[in-house]
């Protein structure tokens, strides 16, 4: 793994298209998601079409165990941007490469004080679309669309002028509220929903609890550190109820309980959740 700091007029977008294989002394520029001074970390292992599933499995391992050492050197990793490593020009199956990365990802999240979030590039919108797939069908994601009706349109309606004031607290909330407007829009995914109102969760909980690492604390912990803090329980009720739906929709597998999945109608309710997590804490946020 080499670490580098890319110059500002280089382009990332032939990187990307080769899977993340870029010689040994690339400079590369993240457009979007990562800015132009963020360093870029380059496998230095050669592969070919014919690498094997398990040197790939090797591979993933390698560059997010490299991870930490570069935390502890001080540099802070708040967003981790790769793309389907392999999938490029050594042509590897994106379901098979996917399955690494993900346990990579999760492990990083836990592992890695200052990560927030990992991103996944593509610059080809097919192929985005096909690694979307790749990624619901190896997580077992369920494609549920939210049910319709007056009530579901009156909380769209509610959560997309709360997230006018949330714009206006900070680059992290404006992260938050972007990622819920792709949630409420027309044609969103379950995912999109569950995994909106978790990150939702995460950031109000960071916020209230702060300066303390709720990594570390198991949900009956932060329950508890909540209550500390004088938080309503109903409120505390909303944001378990994220943290299920995040949960339920982002890590899905058939299980042997009733009913065995959510619906549409269970969707609603998460939607409604959300718009009192944002009612609370722009609300908090005022007072404080």
């Amino acid at each position: 793994m080499e670490i580098s700091r890319p110059k500002a007029t280089e382009n990332v977008a032939e990187w990307i298209r080769r899977g993340g294989a870029l010689p040994r002394r690339a400079r590369s520029r993240w457009n979007g998601c990562c800015s132009p001074s963020n360093r870029i970390g380059c496998s230095t292992k050669k592969g070919d079409r014919g690498s094997s599933s398990r040197n790939v499995d090797q591979i993933v391992q390698q560059a997010f165990r490299s991870l930490p050492m570069l935390e502890a050197r001080g540099m802070p990793l708040r967003t981790i941007c790769l793309p389907v490593l392999g999938t490029g020009g050594h042509g590897l199956n994106a379901e098979n490469v996917l399955r690494p990365i993900l346990e990579g990802s999760q492990w990083a999240l836990r592992i890695l004080n200052s990560a927030h979030r990992v991103c996944f590039i593509e610059v080809n919108s097919d192929r985005a679309k096909q690694m979307s797939v790749a990624m619901d069908n190896v997580l077992g994601r369920v494609k549920i669309a939210l049910a319709k009706g007056p009530l579901v349109d009156a909380v769209r309606a509610e959560i997309t002028g709360q997230l006018k004031k949330l714009d206006a607290i900070g680059a992290e909330a404006r992260d938050v509220a972007e990622r819920l407007r792709k949630a409420i829009s027309e044609g969103s995914r379950s995912a999109d929903v569950g995994m909106a109102g978790r990150l939702l969760r995460e950031f109000v909980v960071a916020q209230v609890l702060a300066p303390e690492n709720i990594k570390k604390l198991t949900p009956f912990d932060t329950m508890q550190a909540l209550r500390k803090h004088l938080i309503a329980e109903w409120v505390i009720c909303y944001l378990n109820l994220l943290h299920a739906f995040g949960n339920e929709v982002a890590h899905h597998k058939t299980q042997n309980t009733h009913p065995p999945e959510i619906d549409g109608r269970d969707l609603a309710v998460c939607l409604f959740a959300i718009q009192r997590v944002l009612g609370f804490w722009t609300g908090l946020h005022v007072t404080k």
